[in-house]
Formats: structure tokens, sequence, C-alpha cells
């Protein structure tokens, strides 16, 4: 009884861990893209600190176009590139942005719009030594089946279930002689 209970909390544990391991290499991937983003952040803010506004990108836009262009409070995109803002001033109703392209970031994105886009865009079928794995047969026919007895004797005993089953196994093979 001890057995059985022992055996059916490893089976949970071992579910447990191979199901967390698929999330995990599932979400691996946006995992790295997040973290990957954040440094980015972080190394262009510091570098913006330092940079003098001559090597820096001037922008001037409508208010309008400002706030269609601007991705997050500190990120601009223009013509499909990213760009870090250093600083904004207004002046009537258009806006003169001064940006540091984001080439790692515009890297970083194209490279996740590749991986989620890839299999869509696929229309190769599948390898032949993948169908070949998938259809193999790992047991012979016929020896792996139970029998309606042999299936009742693999019930469970427990406290509240006190049923013995006695049966005994068919012998396949003709009664000795005498």
């Amino acid at each position: 009884m001890v057995f059985i209970t022992l055996a059916i909390q490893v089976k949970r544990l071992f579910s447990a861990i191979l199901v967390s391991l698929l999330l995990f290499n599932f979400a691996g991937l946006f995992i790295y893209f997040s973290v990957q983003l954040f440094r980015i952040h972080v190394e262009m803010k510091a570098k913006l600190k330092n940079l003098p506004d001559e090597k820096l990108e001037v922008f001037t836009l409508h208010l309008e176009d400002f706030n269609k262009a601007k991705v997050e409070e500190d990120e601009l995109q223009v013509n499909d590139k990213m760009y870090d803002i250093a600083r904004v001033k207004l002046s009537g109703d258009s806006v003169i942005v001064y940006t540091l392209h984001d080439a790692a970031e515009d890297n970083l994105l194209a490279f996740l719009d590749e991986v989620v886009k890839r299999p869509l865009r696929e229309k190769q079928s599948t390898p032949a030594q993948i169908l070949q794995f998938i259809s193999l047969t790992f047991l012979p026919p016929g020896e792996h089946e139970l029998s309606a007895l042999q299936a009742l004797t693999i019930a469970p005993s427990t406290n509240y279930v006190l049923i013995d089953f006695f049966c005994s196994r068919s012998i396949e093979s003709p009664p000795p002689r005498s």
C-alpha cells in the first residue's frame, strides 16, 4: 500500500517537472527577449547621458505625428527604426526630438519577428526521418493488451474497497501428457 502511494507521488512529481520543463522551453525565447531588451535599454540610457548634441539625430515632428511615433516614454519609432529619446523641445505645434538610433533594439526586434513568423511561412512537409520515427512500433501487437480478468486484478485495493480478486492466468499451451 505504501509502495503504491509512493509510486503515485513519484509519477506526479515527474509529471510536474516534465510540464514545467516544457513550459520553460516554450517561454525561454520570450524570457531571453525580455532580458536582452532590458539590457539594451539600460545601455542606451547610459550612452545618452554622455553624448553631446552633435552626435544625436534631430527630428522635427508635428505634435500628432510625435504621439503616433512614440512607442514608450523614452522611445520613438520613425521609418521602422527605433530611436531612444535624449531630449524633447516643444515649439508651437511641433516637437523637436533629439534621439539616438538604437540598432541593437532593431536587430533584436527583427530576430523576434523572424522567429515568430518563420513557422507560419514554411510550407515544407515534415521530413521523412521524423515521419518514420513517429510511425515506429515499439510493442509487438497483442502482447501489451490486457484481458478483462487481468484488468480487474490491477484495480487498487484501498481501505474503502475491500475486494480481493483471485484470478488465474490462462495457460496458452496444451496440457502436459501423462
